[in-house]
């Protein structure tokens, strides 16, 4: 909601169609993610940057703002391959603060006509702001109170973060509504304009229009162009481009380390590395029609305030829908691994008469996913320690399915013949019931606490004929046996 109404307004600013902001706002996110060493830091297009273009391409077909985004991206990509990083140590913070206020300058001014709803023809700051200001009469009221309320509203919001609560959710929604000015401003406008729009068939300022769907063709930027009646080649385009192809870039390094400096939490910045990620950026884009880009102040201040914990929030900024996918997505991956590869605790352990036992908790409950892991991992350690029964503490497990069932029952059968005893500890209803359900009476033994796990507890009873020695088990002192009847009578499995 940031990143989107920004990048359309900023490629109007660059005399550009809409979608070449969007263009570069998506490339510039996605690269950044990898490359970037600065979390704080939202790449895509700038004001600043738009006005730069906007000054070398005037009157220019969008050729040359692809032409100078490839070769901006150039020499941004090789100040960073040769580590000319340290440069900026010669920047000073008074160079710094002069830049970022400079910068907001410019960007209020080059605003100015748009905000009262009048056009010019001058580019440059100065002149400019002379022709803005003798054509007051040409002011557009519409544009001018739209552009006045969502400043007030703006300024409004940004207050509401400094407004001190001792109730934490009160807390919490000032400061949602404080980080949210943005995108709030823009939807609360857009649905104004949509109103008036359906009632009125007409709105009294000036709408962005309509912006055409789908992602552009990826191809190299083109190296001629047709212009003033004429073919112009590559050496016509970059001589047009003039001094343009250093001072780009030069700014947007600037621009980046400075936003840098103000938000990044880390002690040191890797210039060089913010030279790369910038380049890469900048000739990636050049393949998607992409505007020269940079990082942003705006965006970078929201990033900084919602507490960002790495370049990764670039993904985000790509668009609502997709990054709802992508977190839907990482959940899931995450909700996997934890289930098929659980944290599993396995160690040697010494009963109170003396007798040492392998002792095996898995973290997680036990479904299928991790049903063969857990066997592995059984077998593999028993094999080290082949003459140790085995107690496998089932206190995670809420439940279990048919597999997981049926691998339990398997390692039971298993370490019963081999006359080493497997006892399951902590088994709750639902799991027992589960593993009774396999139709093995007397496979399982079970014991209520690791801390009543004893030599009686790993008796071995004869799997020929299980039913005539019946392993104790140490729950009150029943048999095992009494503990499948009361499970036949419902007395357990009842409890769900």
């Amino acid at each position: 909601m940031t990143m989107i109404p920004q990048s359309v307004a900023y490629a109007g600013l660059a005399g550009l169609q809409p979608q070449y902001g969007l263009y570069t706002a998506f490339i510039g996110s996605f690269t950044y993610v990898f490359f970037g060493s600065v979390k704080e830091v939202s790449i895509g297009p700038t004001s600043l940057m738009a006005l730069l273009t906007f000054s070398y391409v005037v009157g220019r077909p969008v050729e040359y703002v692809i032409l100078l985004t490839f070769l901006a991206g150039c020499i941004e990509l090789a100040m960073g391959l040769f580590k000319l990083g340290f440069l900026v140590d010669f920047m000073s913070p008074c160079l710094t603060s002069g830049f970022t206020s400079a910068t907001s300058i410019i960007i209020i001014i080059s605003q100015l006509k748009g905000f009262l709803g009048i056009s010019i023809k001058n580019n440059s700051t100065f002149p400019a702001l002379q022709e803005v200001l003798s054509k007051v009469q040409e002011i557009k009221v519409g544009d001018t109170l739209l552009g006045v309320t969502c400043v007030v509203f703006l300024m409004g919001f940004k207050q509401l973060g400094k407004i001190k609560s001792s109730n934490l959710t009160t807390k919490k929604l000032l400061w949602l509504l404080s980080i949210s000015k943005n995108a709030l401003t823009v939807f609360v406008s857009s649905v104004v304009a949509c109103l008036w729009f359906n009632y009125e068939g007409s709105v009294p300022f000036k709408l962005t229009g309509i912006v055409p769907r789908g992602l552009p063709d990826i191809g190299l930027p083109a190296t001629h162009a047709e212009f003033n009646n004429s073919t112009s080649g590559f050496t016509d385009m970059v001589s047009s481009l003039g001094s343009g192809i250093i001072v780009v870039p030069l700014v947007a390094v600037l621009a980046n380390v400075a936003i840098a400096k103000a938000y990044s939490s880390e002690a040191v910045v890797d210039a060089s590395q913010e030279m790369i990620s910038l380049g890469l950026a900048n000739i990636l884009g050049s393949f998607v029609k992409a505007m020269p880009s940079c990082g942003a102040f705006t965006r970078s201040s929201v990033a900084s305030s919602s507490g960002v914990r790495s370049p990764l929030q670039g993904l985000y900024s790509v668009s609502v829908e997709m990054s709802i996918v992508i977190g839907a997505i990482f959940n899931v991956l995450v909700l996997l691994k934890a289930w098929s590869r659980p944290g599993i605790l396995i160690e040697k352990r010494t009963s109170e008469k003396g007798l040492e036992y392998l002792y095996i908790k898995p973290e997680l409950g036990l479904f299928y996913p991790a049903a063969d892991y857990l066997t592995e991992k059984v077998k593999k350690h028993h094999n080290k320690n082949p003459t140790f029964p085995i107690a496998l503490d089932c206190y995670g497990f809420i439940k279990i399915d048919y597999s997981a069932a049926k691998s339990l029952e398997t390692l039971a059968k298993t370490y019963n013949k081999k006359e080493v005893g497997i006892v399951f500890v902590n088994v709750n209803s639902k799991v027992l019931c589960t593993l009774m359900a396999q139709g093995e009476d007397n496979i399982v033994s079970l014991c209520q606490s690791s801390y009543e796990v004893n030599a009686n507890t790993f008796s071995v009873r004869d799997m020929e004929n299980p039913d005539e020695k019946p392993l104790i088990d140490s729950i009150n002192g029943r048999k095992f046996s009494e503990d499948i009847r009361d499970i036949r009578k419902g007395s357990l499995c009842d409890l769900e």
